[in-house]
């Protein structure tokens, strides 16, 4: 491969215009996966593609600087100090942590389940690469996220946790490690109470069925009580 010929591979473009907060994030991210980290690019070469995926303002801020192997990491650092904003990153994936949950409808595969779980896990990786490890076992935050991931699985998933690590306290690590053969087993166990539910359901029930008596007096059983009343004087 060429060092001065464009990748095929497709990148998406940064202007620094874009009012979305997570724009560069995403991009360096999708960047590093394209050309970044490749080895068998020179680090003159990714500067020549770094450029070619920048638009006015981002592009303005590196433009002046000579392509050259030492000077791709300026370039990102650059990039990284104008429109990379870690703290705001991290609060709103924390704010992300703390408002997702599985999708409150059953299903019998558990799918919003594993949804579920690989968003916090993408969260989770997110925040590591800014030095926020959630992952790293023993820690307080560990525990706390485990602590919420759990609290928000069905019951169903929650209890063959407890029963297959024999804690009423899982980890993190522990359910993102063991969900997968845990949903597996109770997609294969569990009722399909979906199907239960509509079966039963186009029956009438009890309750709905049941209608008290009235409580009305008949005609002839009111002129028979006046005809009683009469003969009684």
């Amino acid at each position: 491969m060429s060092d001065g010929k464009p990748h095929p591979l497709v990148c998406g473009i940064f202007s620094g215009e874009e009012k979305d907060k997570f724009t560069f994030n995403s991009f360096l991210n999708q960047f590093n996966n394209v050309i970044g980290s490749r080895k068998n690019l020179s680090d003159s070469a990714k500067q020549k593609y770094l450029h070619g995926y920048l638009r006015g303002y981002s592009l303005k801020v590196v433009n002046h600087l000579n392509i050259s192997d030492s000077n791709y990491h300026l370039a990102i650092e650059m990039l990284k100090e104008e429109f990379l904003d870690v703290n705001y990153i991290i609060d709103e994936t924390f704010k992300n942590i703390l408002s997702a949950a599985p999708v409150a409808e059953y299903d019998q595969e558990f799918s919003s389940v594993k949804v579920y779980l690989n968003e916090i896990k993408s969260y989770l990786h997110e925040l590591k690469a800014h030095n926020i490890d959630l992952l790293e076992v023993g820690s307080y935050g560990h525990k706390f996220v485990g602590h919420i991931v759990f609290d928000k699985l069905p019951i169903p998933v929650k209890r063959e946790l407890v029963h297959k690590l024999d804690t009423n306290y899982p980890n993190i690590s522990d359910i993102l490690s063991n969900y997968n053969e845990i949903i597996k087993t109770l997609s294969k166990t569990v009722p399909n109470r979906k199907k239960t539910f509509t079966k039963t359901s186009s029956k009438p029930s009890p309750s709905s069925s049941f209608k008290p008596k009235e409580n009305k007096v008949s005609v002839s059983a009111i002129q028979n009580f006046q005809f009683a009343n009469k003969v009684t004087k």
